[in-house]
């Protein structure tokens, strides 16, 4: 046990990089920022591709399905929006506070070098950190990917009982689009954040 824990030390300083950790850490706060910023740029998008549609189905009032399908768009559209970014904010505050306990633990080593103590709390927040943040990028990523399957069925049956408007169909058409892009944004984004988180974890000891 002696001889693991002294590997794991001298591992876990060798492969430590501090001076890269206040970069690491903007990257983290910047990819997480842009994030936030895109799905909330995804709702004004989400907004602007439904008012059309809201229009094509008022004048198309005579189609007793559309308020129906309406509502479970507009219910999709911005629960799926809103649940992403409950997810990355949740990823977030979950990276900061395993964080705050990485640079203790750090902080603490530094201090007694020789404390298997201390080297064990670093290792399991370092463990805990790498874990909670795939897990939650899982989850964020999976939560995206039902947004957009959510999003096309439910335009595809707008389309669909609709299908005589030429109107609706380039409206929907549009939407689909639109919804597409937000998807890829955010999975680019998501991407950053993880690769930021990762780069983090290396730094601070591995």
């Amino acid at each position: 046990m002696t001889q693991l824990i002294e590997t794991l030390e001298m591992r876990t300083l060798l492969s430590a990089n501090p001076a890269n950790v206040p970069t690491d850490i903007a990257n983290l706060k910047a990819a997480a920022h842009t994030t936030l910023t895109d799905l909330k740029a995804a709702q004004t998008t989400f907004k602007n591709d439904l008012a059309p549609i809201v229009a094509d189905l008022k004048r198309l009032n005579g189609n007793s399905a559309n308020a129906g399908l309406l509502t479970k768009l507009k219910k999709d559209g911005l629960g799926s929006l809103s649940r992403l970014t409950t997810d990355v904010k949740n990823l977030v505050n979950t990276a900061n506070h395993d964080l705050n306990r990485i640079l203790a633990d750090q902080r603490a080593l530094l201090r007694r070098p020789t404390s298997t103590v201390f080297l064990g709390r670093l290792v399991s927040d370092l463990a805990v950190l790498r874990q909670y943040s795939s897990t939650l990028q899982i989850k964020v990523v999976a939560d995206a990917t039902t947004a957009d399957d959510l999003e096309e069925t439910d335009l595809t049956a707008i389309s669909t009982a609709n299908s005589g408007d030429a109107q609706t169909q380039t409206d929907v058409t549009k939407a689909k689009t639109d919804s597409a892009k937000v998807i890829t944004i955010a999975t680019n984004d998501l991407g950053a954040v993880g690769n930021a988180a990762s780069s983090l974890a290396f730094d601070l000891g591995g």
